[in-house]
C-alpha cells in the first residue's frame, strides 16, 4: 500500500473508532455517553489532520513527476544526439567512397551539412537542459520537503492539542463519572456540569484546531 494509501486508512480507522465508541456509549447513561460523544469529536479532529497530511502527498507525487518528466526530455534529446551523430558518421563513410564528380556527392554534403547543424543545435539544447533539471530538481525537492515536514508539524501540533484537550476532559470526566457512580441521586446535577465541561473542551478544541 502507498503512504498516501496508509494514511488515509489510518484517518478511517480513528474515525471509525471513534464513532464505535461512541454507539457502544448510547446504551451505558448520559453522562458515560456525552464524555464519549465529546471524545470522539475529537477524535474526529485529528482523523481530519491526518487526511489532510495525505492529501499532500499528491502534490509531492506531482512535483517528483515532474522531474522525471524534465529527465525523459533530457533522455530523448541526448537519444537523439547519438542518432544524428550515428547519421554524421555513415555519411563521412560514404564520402570517403566517392569523389566530387559523383552523382551523389552534392546530396551527401547537405545532408552532411545538415545533420553537423543538428547535432550542434542538439548540444546546445542538452547542455542547457542539463543545467536547468540541475535547478529544477532542487526548486521541486525544497517544495516537496517543506510541505512534508510543514503539513507534519501541522498535523502533530493539532494532535498534541487534540490531546492535552482530551487528557483533560478525561480527568474532568472520570471524577464526575465516579460521583455518578457512588452518588446516583447527585447524577443530574453532576451530569449537567459535565455536559458543560465537556462542551467546553470541544469548544477550545475546534477553536483551536481551525486556527
Amino acid at each position: 500500500m502507498k503512504p498516501r494509501g496508509r494514511l488515509q486508512r489510518l484517518s478511517s480507522d480513528f474515525s471509525k473508532a471513534a464513532d464505535a465508541m461512541r454507539t457502544w456509549a448510547i446504551s451505558e447513561g448520559d453522562d458515560l455517553s456525552d464524555i464519549l460523544n465529546s471524545s470522539r469529536t475529537l477524535l474526529a479532529h485529528f482523523s481530519g489532520a491526518l487526511s489532510r497530511y495525505s492529501s499532500i502527498q499528491n502534490i509531492v507525487r506531482d512535483n517528483m513527476k515532474a522531474v522525471r518528466t524534465r529527465e525523459e526530455s533530457l533522455d530523448e534529446l541526448q537519444r537523439r544526439r547519438r542518432r544524428t551523430a550515428a547519421s554524421v558518421e555513415s555519411i563521412k563513410k560514404k564520402l570517403t567512397r566517392m569523389n566530387q564528380e559523383t552523382k551523389a556527392f552534392g546530396a551527401q554534403m547537405d545532408a552532411l551539412n545538415t545533420s553537423c547543424e543538428d547535432m550542434r543545435n542538439l548540444d546546445v539544447k542538452i547542455a542547457h537542459e542539463r543545467s536547468m533539471i540541475v535547478v529544477f530538481k532542487r526548486k521541486c525537492t525544497k517544495n516537496w520537503l517543506t510541505l512534508k515536514f510543514g503539513g507534519l508539524a501541522e498535523c502533530c501540533e493539532k494532535g498534541m492539542i487534540v490531546g492535552e484537550i482530551g487528557k483533560r476532559m478525561v480527568v474532568v470526566g472520570n471524577a464526575l463519572l465516579l460521583t455518578s457512580a457512588q452518588f446516583p441521586k447527585s447524577r443530574d446535577s453532576s451530569g449537567t456540569f459535565g455536559v458543560t465541561q465537556t462542551s467546553i473542551c470541544r469548544a477550545q478544541a475546534h477553536d483551536l484546531v481551525t486556527i
